[in-house]
């Protein structure tokens, strides 16, 4: 990836639907760096909350899912009882709070060898703010493995804060991606089923199912539980017609 870029930050500009005056702050870096630590913390009220939302809404429709770990197991205890008996009010709440704690998390803490396992990974990140207030209005994280062939890139989290909704930031955000990144050829993430937003979001920006998905050993995907998608960017207009709309 051209040495991994040569450039590891930068701003683009833009406006939303509405004509509002947005800024684009991009990093790219690996998962060690302070950058990437920094940016996590900032994000974290804005992705616990939204993420707990869907999640939980996913738990209400695939109870078993609890068992299959990652931020749902923190809600074990919740629904042992059954999801007759589950207050659900609680649950949203323990998700936000276990998924706030990932954010923040000190990355030492997990181990040399998780460490080691991740260091080759590559990433890229962003945040979308108003330009007037500096408000944060989204952002969206992406990692590229060396595990996957040349010009894949995962797409980890695209986040819009539920008042900046249906203006188009998801586009922009995508479209720095690709502007900054101009060798990535296949954009590809997991969703929940159940997330028709996310699910109807991402369509409106290219993204198709991806029945056959290849799997990274380092990142293993349950299709029993998510919904694999991708845009490959040379047979979708959309997100280059997004970076075309970003100015330095």
């Amino acid at each position: 990836m051209n040495n991994h870029q040569s450039q590891k930050y930068g701003k683009f500009f833009a406006s939303d639907k509405d004509g509002r005056n947005v800024v684009i702050e991009w990093h790219i870096a690996n998962i060690v760096a302070p950058e990437l630590a920094q940016f996590k913390k900032e994000v974290s009220d804005l992705a616990s909350q939204v993420t707990a939302v869907s999640e939980a809404q996913f738990l209400k429709h695939f109870p078993d899912a609890i068992s299959s770990g990652g931020f749902l197991k923190s809600c074990e205890d919740l629904l042992a009882q059954g999801a007759d008996q589950v207050d659900w009010m609680a649950v949203e709440q323990k998700l936000q709070e276990t998924i706030k704690q990932f954010y923040l998390a000190d990355l030492s803490k997990f181990g040399q060898e998780i460490i080691n396992r991740l260091i080759g990974d590559l990433y890229f990140f962003a945040l979308v703010r108003e330009q007037a207030t500096s408000q944060l209005l989204g952002f969206v994280m992406s990692s590229i493995t060396p595990a996957l062939a040349k010009g894949n890139i995962k797409l980890i989290n695209l986040i819009i804060c539920p008042q900046a909704q249906n203006q188009g930031l998801e586009k922009l955000l995508l479209g720095s991606l690709i502007r900054v990144l101009p060798e990535v050829k296949r954009v590809f993430t997991m969703v929940r089923p159940t997330h028709q937003i996310a699910l109807k979001v991402l369509e409106t920006c290219g993204f198709v199912e991806d029945k056959n998905p290849i799997q990274d050993p380092h990142h293993p995907i349950d299709t029993r539980y998510l919904v694999v998608l991708e845009c490959k960017v040379d047979q979708s207009g959309v997100l280059q017609k997004s970076s075309e709309r970003l100015f330095q």
